[in-house]
């Protein structure tokens, strides 16, 4: 949506934020194993009913987030023409995409951290917190200041961009806050749903087996008639069947 608006202004303008925002892209890579590590983590501990557990992996995803955000995004809003010359070897684009680039750093310091907070949230059963955040940042929030900034106020990429931070800035927050709300001895009572009590109860049948290795008289008669073994001194197998996987012509 923000790349419309932008080419609705002037081609420039949608150069200059179509540049940013694949820099955003690319830096925002680390995120998304902050998110399998923090929902991965914090989930395992939920789903064993341990809170003290949950709550620090939780905070050390969180921390970890925030640290990698701080360092990435920082970088690139020292120095972003080691990125932005990669996409463009237009000086005036590359320059003006260099002087908007502080303004995306805060974006990609909010996208990082938010992203990693995330699958705490998921891990949580917090999803419409998470769904309120993406459209409350981009409907009721992004898309507004855009056009603001973009058609009343003409501030062309710049304007594009701090619309961008100012929704971002909004996920940011509504993730810090429903973090630190999180009631863990609450999240652990909740009832676990139907199909992960049916698939803990099979781990649990599993570990009632003293030698899974050593296979019982029964399994054993059942597998020699399925072989075709059907006396003590039948050694004769069944033929192979092959069962094909789908229609030949």
């Amino acid at each position: 949506m923000m790349s419309f608006l932008c080419a609705s202004v002037n081609t420039r303008t949608l150069h200059v934020y179509t540049l940013v925002f694949n820099a955003w892209i690319l830096l925002f890579s680390p995120a998304a194993g902050l998110y399998v590590a923090g929902s991965t983590l914090v989930g395992n501990a939920v789903g064993r009913r341990d809170a003290a557990t949950a709550e620090s992996a939780a905070v050390a995803s969180f921390g970890v987030s925030l640290v990698c955000a701080t360092v990435v995004a920082g970088c690139f809003g020292l120095w972003p023409s080691v990125v932005t010359t990669l996409y463009t070897g237009d000086v005036a684009v590359a320059e003006a995409a260099n002087f908007v680039a502080p303004i995306v750093a805060l974006s990609l310091f909010c996208d990082i951290t938010s992203y990693g907070s995330q699958g705490t949230l998921r891990a949580t059963n917090r999803v419409a917190v998470v769904t309120l955040g993406m459209f409350v940042s981009q409907w009721l929030v992004a898309v507004p200041v855009a056009v603001t900034f973009l058609f009343a106020v003409p501030y062309g990429a710049l304007g594009a961009c701090f619309a961008a931070s100012c929704g971002m800035s909004f996920i940011f927050l509504l993730y810090c806050v429903s973090l630190a709300r999180i009631e863990w001895s609450e999240v652990i009572s909740t009832p676990m749903p139907e199909e992960d009590r049916a698939g803990l109860s099979v781990a649990e049948d599993a570990e009632d087996v003293d030698d899974c290795n050593e296979p019982s008289e029964s399994t054993t008669v059942d597998f020699h008639r399925a072989a075709g073994k059907t006396s003590e001194g039948d050694t004769e197998m069944a033929p192979l069947c092959f069962i094909p996987l789908g229609r030949s012509s």
